[in-house]
């Protein structure tokens, strides 16, 4: 009888729940998933987050078990609203933490980390924060590190933000993002002849991300003799405002180059879609990370992005991918224009590129220090 119980509470010991307030899959999605599939089998993931999701149905299908939350607001400008989500959120994870006993709660986001607050202070379960966003609001920081028995930032650069609102920084762990290696990676196609260069931008449709940037750049690019083609691959994933997506479809829509352009909606899978893009352009100056630069970077398509926050922390200008200082087209179309004409030099830098994503961002290693982390 002892034994069994001990066996039973060496078990509820290595549970973790995770926390997630969106259902649809994006970069804070995507860490989620390769976190959950790459921990050892000391320990025993389980998830919360809004059902009827791409989320879940994801989670489903690798055998994760997941528990369900409330879908969150498309609309955060209602005070009134935005408390009774966040009480019957609390109130629905305080009661998953009630019969599962989880002894570590992984909150995958600031917002997840507010919705734990309730069971944390009750139940006293470790609270793991991971902070994915640069962000100001030092009220709402110094409370969920008041809960938080450790925080991992995506990082330096968030790091360095967090210390400023005044978190303590013994607390602060970085730990990066991360991709699955495919160790056959072939050599990109913009080697190929007689095919038209293709630059991307990739990302969510909201202002920060920049992509009206790179449309300009791209009309620059354009009027200076060269040919090309753009992608923009992106929507408002969460729904939460349009306004900005109409906005920039008015302006691809509008320029005297938009037979150069093609808007292609947001994606979960871009498997298909890397195949056609022969350069990855990141316009966002306030990246808190920049997972799509080391996407790009593990198919060996290179890269160049704002030599600001995440993206400065990943690339090694000239060496591993090219930066341009933020706002600055005529710096970046001269990346632009690096990047197209000379493919010898482009062989060495997405081949930089690669083995750096390898050793620094693969998900086995990234596994590896959440679990020190828990431990």
């Amino acid at each position: 009888m002892g034994s069994s119980g001990q066996h039973h509470k060496k078990a509820i010991s290595k549970k973790i729940l995770f926390l997630n307030l969106e259902g649809h899959i994006a970069g804070a999605e995507t860490s989620l998933l390769l976190s959950v599939q790459n921990l050892c089998g000391d320990y025993e993931p389980q998830v919360a987050c809004p059902a009827d999701g791409a989320l879940s149905a994801e989670l489903e299908r690798t055998g994760i078990r997941t528990f369900s939350l409330p879908e969150t607001p498309k609309r955060w400008n209602n005070p009134a609203g935005w408390l009774l989500y966040y009480f019957i959120v609390n109130l629905k994870v305080f009661l998953i933490m009630l019969q599962n006993r989880p002894r570590i709660i992984h909150a995958n986001t600031t917002k997840a980390a507010l919705a734990a607050l309730f069971g944390v202070a009750l139940m006293k379960p470790r609270l793991i924060w991971h902070v994915r966003d640069i962000t100001n609001r030092s009220g709402i920081l110094r409370l969920c590190s008041l809960f938080s028995s450790s925080i991992i930032a995506i990082s330096r650069s968030v790091q360095k933000q967090l210390v400023a609102q005044g978190l303590p920084v013994e607390k602060i762990r970085v730990v990066t993002n991360s991709v699955v290696v495919n160790k056959n990676t072939q050599p990109h196609s913009h080697r190929v002849k007689d095919r038209i260069f293709t630059f991307a931008n990739i990302g969510q449709f909201v202002p920060w991300k920049k992509q009206m940037l790179f449309v300009e750049a791209a009309e620059a690019y354009l009027q200076r003799g060269h040919s090309a083609k753009f992608l923009v691959i992106g929507s408002d994933v969460f729904g939460r405002d349009n306004t900005y997506e109409r906005m920039l479809r008015t302006r691809v829509a509008q320029s005297s180059v938009c037979d150069s352009f093609q808007i292609i909606p947001w994606q979960k899978d871009l498997n298909e879609t890397w195949s056609r893009i022969d350069c990855l352009v990141h316009t966002a100056d306030t990246e808190p990370f920049g997972r799509v630069i080391i996407e790009a970077m593990e198919r060996k398509v290179p890269v160049i992005a704002a030599d600001a926050c995440g993206p400065s922390e990943i690339l090694d200008d000239c060496i591993t991918g090219f930066l341009f200082e933020p706002d600055d087209i005529h710096e970046l179309v001269c990346c632009m224009e690096l990047v197209a004409q000379h493919p010898q030099q482009m062989t060495e830098v997405v081949s930089g590129g690669y083995e750096y994503v390898c050793q620094n961002h693969n998900s086995q290693a990234m596994a590896k220090q959440l679990q020190a982390v828990y431990s």
